[in-house]
C-alpha cells in the first residue's frame, strides 16, 4: 500500500514539473518537448536524478524570453 502511494505520489510530481519545465522551456524557445519528458520521466523513475536535471535546466536553460521587450535603440529620425 505504501508502495502504491508513494508511486501516485512520485508521479504526480514527475507530472507537474514537467509541465511546469514544458511551459517555461517553450517561453525561453528551447526544446521543450525533450526537457518535459526527461525531467518528468526521471522524477518519476530516478528521483535523485531527475532533480539533477532539473538543476542542470536551471543552469542551461536562456535567459531571455519571448515575451520580454525588446529594447531598441532610437534612431536620429525619430522626434
Amino acid at each position: 500500500m505504501i508502495s502504491l502511494v508513494s508511486s501516485i505520489v512520485l508521479l504526480i510530481i514527475g507530472i507537474a514539473i514537467a509541465y511546469w519545465v514544458y511551459k517555461d522551456a517553450s517561453k525561453r524557445e528551447n526544446s521543450e518537448l525533450a526537457w518535459a519528458l526527461s525531467i518528468g520521466g526521471m522524477m518519476f523513475l530516478f528521483f535523485p536524478i531527475g532533480i539533477v536535471l532539473l538543476i542542470a535546466y536551471f543552469v542551461i536553460r536562456g535567459d531571455e524570453t519571448t515575451s520580454d521587450p525588446v529594447h531598441e535603440q532610437p534612431t536620429g529620425e525619430e522626434w
